[in-house]
């Protein structure tokens, strides 16, 4: 298996946050192949269903979008982003996970 981020997330938001559903993680560890690949491994959906988007955390500033609308098996261009979190889930009633991996075509 390749290397991956594994990030538990909430089916509704933080309560302190508007659009939190996880804790901070980073992607930066994984390798550089040019793309990522995004998996949703829930026990209470269809895991197609759950939509998603991915922004980054800062402390000074307001937080960016930096993956919009991702669902099982979406490929996105590769950065090396550090404290990201899991934002605006959509179509979640339970926990699920997001494994992200690097991956080449």
């Amino acid at each position: 298996m390749k290397p991956s981020a594994n990030i538990a997330c909430q089916p509704h938001a933080h309560h302190e946050y508007k659009s939190r559903h996880s804790n901070d993680f980073g992607i930066i560890q994984l390798p550089n192949e040019g793309k990522l690949i995004w998996h949703v491994i829930s026990k209470t959906e269809e895991n197609r269903e759950i939509c998603f988007n991915v922004k980054e955390h800062h402390t000074y500033k307001e937080d960016s979008l930096r993956f919009e609308n991702i669902r099982e098996g979406s490929i996105t261009s590769y950065f090396p982003y550090r404290n990201l979190y899991i934002a605006d889930v959509r179509n979640a009633t339970g926990h699920f996970v997001v494994r992200v991996e690097a991956y080449e075509e």
